[in-house]
């Protein structure tokens, strides 16, 4: 029981110190950037959608769907990569003599700058694009599946019914393309 105790002593120790100086670095970056991506990537996916519908007479629901979920997705993935870029190397600042590289978000993005120009926010960019598949995936199951809810069923009518739709089609569109994309996703992370 002594040893038990003890070891826990130690773990929180450990915990305790490492959660300071490593566990919210980045964390601004983190707190930022869930609602810009995915405000930009609607705006331009609802966009190109109904810019296809209005200007493609030939283009089917998929299709449409297909097309605008790849253009949101290149358009997310390269406004938002140098948020990702600052991200992740302040959550993975080590240095070999114990000392951080980076004092805050705002030293990564200068230091950034300074040593790599521009080009240094762009790290990255092309697995960025591979991980598009995921989100394209989802998109077009998603507008399939809401027709589908749709069309079985009479309309729906009231908010309800319209909510419990929508949310059934997006939760069967999310776990379908994340079955699919899940290889992809571990083959990434083995090369980074």
């Amino acid at each position: 029981m002594y040893i038990a105790l003890k070891g826990s002593e130690h773990y929180l120790k450990v915990l305790d110190r490492h959660y300071q100086e490593s566990f919210l670095q980045g964390s601004f970056s983190l707190s930022i950037f869930p609602d810009p991506c995915r405000a930009i990537y609607m705006y331009v996916y609802n966009n190109t959608k109904r810019f296809l519908e209005q200007n493609v007479s030939n283009g089917s629901l998929t299709s449409n769907a297909f097309t605008a979920s790849i253009v949101g997705g290149l358009c997310t993935s390269t406004a938002t990569n140098p948020i990702w870029v600052v991200k992740t190397r302040l959550q993975l600042d080590k240095s070999t003599t114990g000392l951080r590289r980076y004092k805050n978000s705002l030293d990564c993005v200068v230091q950034i700058w300074r040593h790599e120009g521009p080009k240094g926010f762009f790290r990255g960019l092309s697995a960025s694009y591979l991980g598009i598949s995921e989100t394209t995936i989802q998109w077009v199951m998603f507008e399939r599946l809401k027709r589908v809810f749709r069309s079985e069923n009479k309309a729906p009518t009231t908010y309800r019914e319209k909510l419990a739709n929508a949310l059934g089609a997006g939760f069967f569109a999310k776990l379908f393309a994340t079955v699919i994309t899940y290889p992809h996703e571990v083959a990434i992370l083995l090369f980074v």
